[in-house]
């Protein structure tokens, strides 16, 4: 049976917005992050370690990711290690010598090593590619991807700023500091991007879409929708009240397509023609002489009674989505009175009731997934 949750071609519409958390965090962790940036960098000069493995320079942008990130400090060391391992690995196919390619060597001796910067562009990369198991966000491949370019970018923009706007005739701890801050400003703005995460909602399809897909007798409310949130395009104050009013209107052409459905489904299944049905056969099986005859009889007769009971479940389900649309539609309505008086008068510009609303709608939807799924547990039992 065809219920709210099946494929219909619906408006599928996304768009980048920062987390609310992350929003409220973001000011503290940039500051944390070129903190920790400046700090880990000038404690690093103050060593030969750099001198010995240049690749080590890499270590301050992973700190400071540390620094961002308290909470989830071994995480961040686990990205340092990688980025530092990376930097390392490039050494061999990166121009002039590099730690690893002395320890390669067969004359033996590090030489005159040097950071190379496709070594730092990579070893950003690799901590950027973690940064998403740091923060609070969801983990998957495409932030990965996105923190890592990110960070590459801005860190490559970051040390090509320190090397060309950094006097070169301070003392040694002033423009190292003045550099590290440099870098940890730049790629401190790839917290920005971690901060993003992407909104889909569904959105009515057109008017030319809802001709097509519902009848005459069903067209109307899901048109009506369509005009609601096309007016409502114009007055959402926010983005988020956009997006909740505009799967408003996407539950009512939802409903109208499923009530038409069910109308379907109930003529299939059939009306006063199978009550008649059962009157005639019942008097054919109480005038059959042959047993067989008859249990045969009275065995349609039973089947025919329980599909007058699925016919009766179907007209309920009908009826509950157009209870159902009728209360969207009259919602849509009562938000678009709402947000054009809000334009005149002071008061709140959004509808208060939209989380209610559009709970009551998911709700329905997964009281209808969880029943589907139970009737194919116990089939499965029972089989």
């Amino acid at each position: 049976m065809p219920t709210p949750t099946d494929a219909l071609p619906v408006r599928r519409v996304g768009r980048f917005a920062m987390a609310p958390a992350a929003v409220a965090a973001l000011a503290s962790r940039q500051t944390r992050w070129t903190v920790g940036l400046a700090g880990a960098g000038l404690a690093l000069s103050c060593t030969e370690l750099v001198r010995s493995m240049p690749e080590l320079a890499v270590l301050p942008l992973g700190l400071a990711a540390v620094a961002a990130f308290p909470r989830r400090a071994l995480y961040g060391l686990g990205a340092t290690a990688l980025g530092v391992a990376v930097a390392v690995a490039l050494g061999p196919i990166t121009p002039g010598a590099s730690t690893l390619s002395g320890w390669l060597s067969t004359t033996g001796g590090l030489g005159a090593a040097s950071l190379h910067g496709l070594q730092a562009l990579g070893a950003a990369a690799a901590i950027g590619l973690a940064l998403p198991w740091l923060d609070d966000g969801p983990r998957d491949l495409t932030r990965s991807i996105q923190s890592a370019l990110a960070l590459a970018t801005t860190a490559g923009v970051g040390i090509w700023a320190a090397a060309h706007l950094v006097p070169g005739d301070w003392v040694a701890w002033a423009s190292t500091s003045l550099a590290c801050v440099l870098v940890g400003l730049l790629s401190a703005q790839t917290l920005v991007v971690l901060a993003l995460r992407y909104h889909a909602t569904d959105r009515i399809p057109s008017r030319e879409v809802i001709a097509q897909t519902l009848d005459e007798a069903h067209r109307g409310p899901a048109l009506t929708a369509w005009q609601l949130d096309h007016e409502l395009d114009e007055l959402c104050p926010d983005h988020d009240s956009r997006d909740g009013l505009g799967e408003v209107a996407t539950w009512v052409y939802r409903l109208q397509w499923t009530r038409q459905r069910l109308e379907a489904e109930c003529r299939r299944v059939g009306g006063p023609a199978v009550t008649e049905r059962i009157v005639d056969l019942s008097e054919q099986a109480a005038a059959a002489e042959d047993d067989f005859t008859r249990d045969r009889l009275l065995a349609t007769v039973q089947h025919l009674q329980r599909l007058q009971g699925h016919q009766a479940s179907l007209v309920a389900e009908r009826s509950r989505a157009a209870a159902l649309a009728e209360f969207a539609t009259a919602f849509l309505q009562e938000a678009r009175a709402e947000l054009t008086l809000a334009r005149v008068q002071p008061g709140d510009a959004s509808p208060d009731r939209l989380p209610e609303v559009l709970d009551r709608l998911r709700t329905y939807s997964a009281d209808r997934a969880l029943a589907r799924e139970t009737r194919r547990e116990v089939s499965a039992l029972s089989g």
